[in-house]
């Protein structure tokens, strides 16, 4: 019982703080941006792209940020998105 205690108290302190203070940067570069300020691009890859770029991934690498490896993309049943 004195473990879930801790566990409570843990959260309850990591989770229960002050609301973050607002940042005058952001807020400044918000009010000036406009829509044609921002780039998107619309070139999205094809599924046969995305397909033969799983494929020449090599095995045995480390997985990215995500921890995806790259035998969990190849060996999927079906395409994953």
């Amino acid at each position: 019982m004195v473990q879930s205690g801790l566990v409570i108290f843990y959260y309850e302190a990591a989770l229960n703080h002050p609301p973050a203070s607002q940042c005058p940067d952001l807020q400044n570069y918000a009010a000036t941006c406009t829509p044609s300020d921002i780039t998107i691009a619309e070139d999205a890859p094809t599924l046969a792209k995305v397909e033969k770029a799983v494929r020449q991934l090599r095995n045995g690498t480390a997985a990215g940020s995500n921890k995806i490896t790259p035998e969990l993309l190849q060996y999927a049943e079906s395409p994953i998105s």
